[in-house]
């Protein structure tokens, strides 16, 4: 009897483990870190359809916060990681005050691109800088929380 209530605890564990291991690979419609909350691609895209997200990491070193978020897009369309990232850079660029640390005219539909974008955070002294890399196969987006302040010059 003892081994059967053993045995039922670990599977009930396994079961909670496995169902908040599927929550953390989702995409909720926004990226939270700390104060600061970021409208997700999904909060831009939609329903994710064909979109996958394969990985999820969270890191905090010397103080300097890193969320990645990994994507895989429709492997029958090769547009749709370049679609989803021109329609992201406007809607974080219009609504959440990402700037560009990046020049770019048009974001082309081959080979891997990376793009950077940063904004002043709600704590004063802090800047979040978003990496978005991409390719015909999905796309990573990584954003990074650490000191610092962005100027006009």
């Amino acid at each position: 009897m003892k081994t059967k209530s053993i045995v039922t605890a670990i599977l009930a564990l396994c079961v909670i483990l496995t169902l908040a291991s599927c929550s953390l690979m989702q995409d909720k419609g926004t990226y939270e870190m700390g104060k600061d909350s970021i409208t997700s691609i999904k909060g831009v895209i939609g329903e994710m359809g064909a979109r996958k997200v394969t990985g999820v990491s969270t890191a905090t070193n010397n103080g300097v916060q890193t969320k990645e978020y990994t994507y895989t897009t429709d492997p029958a369309d090769e547009t749709q990681a370049a679609n989803d990232i021109a329609a992201y850079w406007n809607y974080i660029h219009a609504n959440d005050g990402f700037l560009s640390l990046v020049d770019f005219d048009s974001l082309p539909y081959a080979g891997d691109v990376e793009l950077r974008f940063a904004k002043n955070s709600v704590d004063e002294g802090k800047i979040i800088i978003m990496d978005i890399e991409y390719n015909t196969k999905g796309y990573t987006i990584t954003l990074t929380k650490g000191e610092g302040t962005l100027t006009d010059k």
